[in-house]
Formats: structure tokens, C-alpha cells, sequence
């Protein structure tokens, strides 16, 4: 099955080990095959991965980009994993649902509900913040 992709101008995608950046127009292509894909905005660096949910974030990422294997980030996943629980006990469900799909070797999946987890992490400590 094809993935169809627009771009808008000048945005950038990761697809395999390549970044592409579109040129000044929008831009439609279709993928065939599969490859891991995420757009520029999806991708979290070292530098960015400032919270212990964002290091949960860039180790399922790069599984997904192929940059380690399952076997190797198996270990910083449950370690980050149990630390967010410890902490949050409130994030239990969004780990769960994170857990289920990178067992199964859903990562984009497992992505998505991480940027949730992140966007929750933020709610808990501005509130902490504001208190």
C-alpha cells in the first residue's frame, strides 16, 4: 500500500536514513515500499530530549529510524518507562499503550502516544509550576 505525503514549502521529512526538504511550493508524492518515515517536526535530538518523557520519545524514535535495534533499546525503554510511572503514577495509561506497541514493533504508533505523553508531561508541570 502507498503512503501519499504532502509537503508544504520548505519542510522537511526523514525517509530511511535521508532528509528531504521540499522546495518553495506545496508538494505531493507517493511512497511505496516501506521505510521509516517522520516528518522534521515529529523528530526529537539528544539536545531536545530535556525531560525523561522526551528520552523515552528519541529512544523509540531511533528504533524506529533504524539507528538501534529493539534488543539494544529494550533496556533504556523500561528503565524510562518505570522512572515516568514512578514519578507521574497519572501517565500509567499513556505507558501502557506506549509498552503494547513497542513489544509489538508498532513504533510509529508508539510515537504518536508518546507525543501525547509529552504534551501531558508539560500540563503536570506547569501546573506544578503555577502551584
Amino acid at each position: 500500500m502507498a503512503l501519499r505525503i504532502e509537503l508544504k514549502p520548505n519542510e522537511r521529512i526523514i525517509i530511511g536514513k535521508v532528509a528531504l526538504t521540499n522546495g518553495p511550493t506545496r508538494t505531493t508524492f507517493v511512497v511505496d515500499g516501506r521505510a521509516p518515515i517522520l516528518r522534521c517536526k515529529d523528530v526529537i535530538t539528544p539536545e531536545q530530549a530535556d525531560t525523561v518523557c522526551k528520552k523515552l520519545y528519541l529512544v523509540i524514535e531511533r528504533v524506529y529510524l533504524e539507528e538501534l535495534t529493539f534488543e539494544e533499546a529494550a533496556p533504556a525503554f523500561q528503565a524510562l518507562a518505570a522512572e515516568i510511572v514512578g514519578a507521574a503514577p497519572s501517565t500509567k495509561r499513556f505507558l501502557e499503550a506506549i509498552t503494547e506497541r513497542f513489544v509489538t514493533q508498532n513504533l510509529y504508533g508508539a510515537l504518536k502516544i508518546c507525543r501525547k505523553l509529552i504534551a501531558w508531561e508539560s500540563s503536570i508541570i506547569a501546573h506544578a509550576q503555577a502551584a
